[in-house]
């Protein structure tokens, strides 16, 4: 199970720059600069439990504040 979640996890990090690639909206140097650091913490967040399983509850503590920072600069992308 905790491979399957780190992979699924890795596709997401992954998925989150896809849009830059893609050029759908115009997003700036701002947000590539922002989704990296949301992308480091979620690292941070995957490599925790794969130490110790005892650090589940914190990983995901930390993904949910990373999804919720992802999710924010995604917005601020789209609006400004």
């Amino acid at each position: 199970t905790l491979i399957a979640g780190v992979l699924a996890l890795t596709l997401t990090i992954g998925l989150l720059f896809l849009p830059v690639f893609y050029s759908v909206f115009m997003f700036s140097e701002w947000y590539v600069f922002l989704a990296l650091i949301v992308a480091f913490v979620a690292v941070y967040a995957i490599i925790l439990p794969l130490h110790d399983v005892k650090n589940a509850g914190k990983s995901s503590d930390i993904l949910r504040i990373s999804m919720a920072l992802g999710l924010i600069i995604f917005l601020l992308a789209i609006i400004l």
